[in-house]
């Protein structure tokens, strides 16, 4: 028989609470990095959408719960990884913001060939070029 009193659902997990609460504060940061909702985290590792309120509520999941948890957690960082290199490696940069337009700005991006970056980079260079002459006059 096992040493708690209650259901198998409604025990502890073995151990003390302190393991619970640097879980909760993993679960927490998680969702936190992946701006994954908490029912979709419960519904893709556990199959309980509602497993995080629960626990919220104080309910304490089992060990193993736990770790199917984090394994599900650790697996979708290394698949993001993995995607981040790959977007990073086959796809454009996202382009940068408009910060100026008018005649200057369209002409350094027609004379950068339509690449923002490196019109930028020439409306940069034209206003560094400029600044000692005013300041001369």
């Amino acid at each position: 028989m096992s040493a708690c009193a209650l259901p198998a659902r409604r025990c502890p997990p073995r151990g003390n609470k302190s393991a619970f609460a640097t879980f909760m504060q993993r679960v927490d940061d998680f969702l936190r990095e992946s701006r994954m909702p908490p029912s979709v985290l419960g519904l893709n590792a556990i199959g309980d959408s509602g497993a995080l309120t629960y626990w919220r509520k104080g309910r304490l999941p089992r060990f193993r719960t736990m770790r199917r948890v984090d394994a599900y957690m650790e697996s979708w960082r290394r698949e993001r990884g993995q995607l981040d290199r790959l977007t990073s490696r086959y796809l454009l940069p996202p382009k940068p913001e408009v910060v100026a337009d008018g005649p200057l700005a369209s002409s350094a991006l027609t004379a950068a060939g339509n690449d923002p970056r490196k019109a930028i980079e020439l409306l940069r260079i034209a206003i560094e070029s400029i600044q000692p002459l005013a300041k001369a006059a």
